[in-house]
């Protein structure tokens, strides 16, 4: 049997951001990916979650630069992450975001849950 959690997927997205300063990504952000219209097409197609992180840039340690952002998301499954990243919309507000991506998909590791 197959719980809900184990259809769900982990979004990574890793990159370096377009705007000039962590502020201004910020407000790009919310007015594409946050803004209501952004998070209720998400939401619709499956998005649970949605994070953002920016380095510790106080850590030589923490392996990410000035300039980067992290976006971590769970989607109910693959299909609906897979469409809502099809949209044309949301392809058009992303090239405002960033030039190029590290994005990864991920999935429960089955069998490694106690």
């Amino acid at each position: 049997m197959t719980t809900p959690f184990e259809s769900a997927v982990f979004l990574t997205v890793r990159g370096k951001y377009i705007p000039p300063s962590l502020e201004s990504m910020r407000t790009v952000h919310n007015a594409t990916a946050g803004s209501d219209q952004g998070i209720a097409l998400a939401r619709s197609m499956g998005d649970l979650s949605h994070n953002v992180f920016a380095p510790l840039l106080k850590s030589k340690q923490a392996g990410a630069e000035a300039g980067e952002i992290l976006f971590l998301d769970w989607w109910q499954d693959a299909k609906g992450l897979m469409d809502f990243f099809r949209n044309e919309n949301i392809v058009q507000q992303g090239t405002k975001l960033f030039p190029s991506i590290n994005a990864n998909v991920w999935m429960p590791a089955r069998g490694f849950f106690l």
